[in-house]
């Protein structure tokens, strides 16, 4: 079994990150119901200070990694998570994959933010 410590170093704040984008999304969605003028600036604007969010998932990566590892090391561990990764709903994701989704999302919203300009 894992330790509480280890699913933290794992899933730090990612309710944080979760809650986050869940008000992200329906700040959009409430423009998106104003189409065609739609207005994504003030929503843009609101949520750049947020982001912060992300410093310490992203500072806490190479841990989360490492605690990762060594937990696979163990063979009950991974036969654990090889399960979890057939099912349907992680979509051929393996847990990495998915810790590494918001680190991929905040890039893709640096060049969204880009070609807004």
């Amino acid at each position: 079994p894992l330790s509480l410590e280890q699913c933290v170093d794992i899933f730090r704040n990612c309710e944080q990150l979760l809650l986050f984008h869940q008000l992200y999304l329906r700040g959009l969605h409430s423009r998106v119901e104003k189409w065609p003028v739609v207005n994504l600036g003030d929503v843009l604007k609101l949520f750049t200070p947020m982001l912060a969010v992300y410093h310490q998932y992203i500072g806490n990566q190479p841990h989360t990694l490492d605690v990762l590892f060594a937990l696979k090391l163990r063979q009950q561990f991974k036969d654990f998570l090889e399960c979890l990764e057939k099912k349907l709903s992680c979509k051929g994701m393996t847990l990495e994959d998915l810790l590494m989704t918001p680190l991929n999302r905040i890039l893709g919203y640096i060049t969204d933010l880009h070609e807004l300009k």
